[in-house]
């Protein structure tokens, strides 16, 4: 009772000095207000919880520490928020889930001592939401800089770079972009299609490594090897070599690389048996000429 009758006569001399500090019946304490509508309301100020080296606590608990916590912990300099399930009063229970050290001002979830201006330790980041356009951005000035950005209207996945000193999006230039419904990756093209790379430009590489079928069979007994003569035909006709697309089909429909090496090589692999054919014929009648020879010498 005694320290009851201490708080009202302090809750008087304050009403006193500064009418707005108040302590109403209802129970809601009121600091800077006449009117509190909390248990304890602060208007227009600041609220200090000093200390040294010390932990110190906000807590929204239901039963013993159940709830909520904010901690500033003095000894590591660290402000903690996070959460309390277990049903006691132990502080080793807290769940520590945001951590921000004083000495960097990062942001660590999942670890108290973060080296990025934010880190997620062992757990996953979700962005989410329906129909909309959510962007991850590394930008320098406005939106300088480069982009992750999903689509949700064509339910695509861009990455790519802002140049122009703007907040405009329609001068990202989606570089990477990957359509929801197939996981193909358009380069310059936000459009692969059924092809696991699509590339509209050009490519530079040091090696390029293509897995297909070989044109050995040109070499195997029963290859239907065309005549010279049909080869020359078909020349004339259709203006290319058989099996070998015209260059309109070409223009219209580009060449897939394994595929025209596959039939370049029946080309060279043909000419290769239309060159033995001549040698042999070539030789046979060398040998001809050579006895008629001899029988003219001898006559």
């Amino acid at each position: 009772m005694k320290y009851l009758m201490s708080i009202l006569v302090f809750g008087a001399s304050i009403s006193i000095a500064a009418q707005t500090n108040t302590f109403p019946s209802d129970g809601n304490v009121g600091v800077g207000t006449s009117n509190p509508g909390y248990k304890l309301e602060m208007n227009e100020g600041d609220l200090g919880i000093i200390g040294y080296n010390t932990s110190r606590y906000i807590r929204f608990s239901e039963v013993n520490y159940i709830g909520a916590f904010i901690n500033y912990d003095g000894g590591s300099n660290t402000l903690h928020i996070g959460m309390h399930e277990s049903d006691d009063t132990q502080i080793s229970n807290d769940n520590k889930v945001i951590s921000i050290p004083r000495s960097t001002g990062y942001v660590g979830i999942g670890t108290v001592s973060p080296e990025y201006k934010f880190e997620v330790n062992e757990g996953e980041i979700g962005i989410r939401g329906y129909n909309t356009s959510r962007y991850i951005r590394f930008s320098e000035i406005n939106y300088q800089g480069a982009f992750i950005n999903y689509d949700g209207g064509s339910n695509t996945l861009h990455i790519g770079v802002h140049e122009s000193n703007d907040k405009n999006t329609s001068n990202d230039d989606k570089v990477i972009n990957i359509p929801r419904n197939t996981g193909n990756v358009g380069i310059g093209t936000s459009n692969p299609g059924g092809y696991k790379l699509a590339v509209k430009g050009k490519i530079r590489a040091e090696e390029i490594k293509v897995e297909t079928g070989w044109a050995d069979y040109v070499f195997e007994d029963g290859y239907d090897l065309p005549s010279l003569e049909e080869v020359e035909r078909h020349i004339k006709e259709k203006g290319h070599l058989i099996n070998i697309p015209s260059a309109k089909e070409v223009e219209a429909n580009g060449v897939e690389l394994g595929e025209m090496n596959k039939l370049l090589l029946e080309k060279i692999e043909e000419l290769t048996l239309y060159i033995i054919e001549l040698k042999a014929n070539s030789e046979k009648e060398i040998s001809l000429l050579k006895t008629e020879i001899e029988k003219l010498k001898k006559k």
